[in-house]
């Protein structure tokens, strides 16, 4: 019988956190340093005052989850990704340095497939609760060309919201399916976790098109990652006559791809 508590790989999964963080931590010095050098550079060169600007961008998303070792199963990968849209309202320092906050609202999924010997069997997308995102970022841009044309990073925090109804699903009764040649016996149980908020390291990275002197258009992509576990589903499984259990969890991480405008008021 497989044991009630499943293994979880936290060693692996502390480690991964403790690297995100130091990384956090160089870049946002190395931002640092660039935009000192870039006011430096501003006083003599660039007479343009600090002004604001406000963004809105259309997101396609795709949740990435976490989860046990097993022989069968890991975390999966959205086939078709989510799509929202992230507002902000940001503050140039200077041609090179902004600070802007922002919104975002989304989906909060849970992802898992099935492989037998390499055969692809399932990808599996789970959601019953959203995710909304308040988020605080540097960004730091490079002209590529006359000033038209950058090349925009950025690094930040933000603050993950969600609330769910605290309760488990399951288990279900067990399913027993034949593909592939292949007898597959699955029971699930759905878990919620928490409820609240979690933190997120963001980073991303795109271009930006100065159109007119009020309005650009940029492309991004962006990384979300949470550390603060929101949903479980657990799946006990007979497959060709092996039994197993499989866990894997949602803390909100993912990544996306942006295109938006912004206006600017200078």
């Amino acid at each position: 019988m497989p044991s009630d508590k499943p293994y979880i790989n936290q060693p692996f999964y502390l480690k991964m956190k403790i690297r995100l963080l130091k990384t956090f931590v160089k870049i946002s010095s190395l931002l640092l340093v660039l935009s000192n050098l870039s006011a430096q550079g501003v006083i003599i060169t660039n007479k343009e005052r600090p002004y604001l600007y406000l963004s809105s961008a259309y997101v396609s998303s795709s949740n990435y989850n976490h989860g046990t070792v097993d022989p069968f199963y890991s975390p999966g990968t959205e086939l078709i990704p989510d799509q929202t849209v992230r507002a902000d309202l940001g503050f140039h320092l200077n041609k090179n340095v902004s600070i802007e906050v922002g919104y975002m609202r989304m989906p909060l999924a849970i992802l898992y497939k099935l492989a037998i010997e390499g055969q692809s069997i399932s990808n599996r997308s789970l959601s019953r609760s959203r995710i909304s995102f308040y988020s605080l970022r540097l960004h730091h841009g490079i002209s590529l060309y006359k000033n038209r044309i950058l090349l925009k990073t950025g690094i930040g925090y933000a603050i993950g919201n969600s609330t769910g109804t605290m309760n488990q699903l399951g288990p279900t009764a067990p399913k027993t399916s034949e593909t592939f040649g292949n007898t597959i016996t699955e029971s699930r149980t759905t878990r919620r976790l928490a409820n609240g908020n979690g933190d997120f390291l963001t980073l991303n990275l795109g271009i930006e098109f100065v159109v007119f002197k009020k309005l650009s258009l940029f492309a991004n992509y962006s990384l979300y990652h949470g550390f603060q576990d929101y949903e479980e589903v657990t799946i006990d499984y007979t497959i060709n006559g092996s039994r197993g259990r499989f866990t894997t969890t949602s803390d909100g991480s993912f990544r996306g791809h942006e295109l938006g405008l912004k206006f600017h008021f200078r």
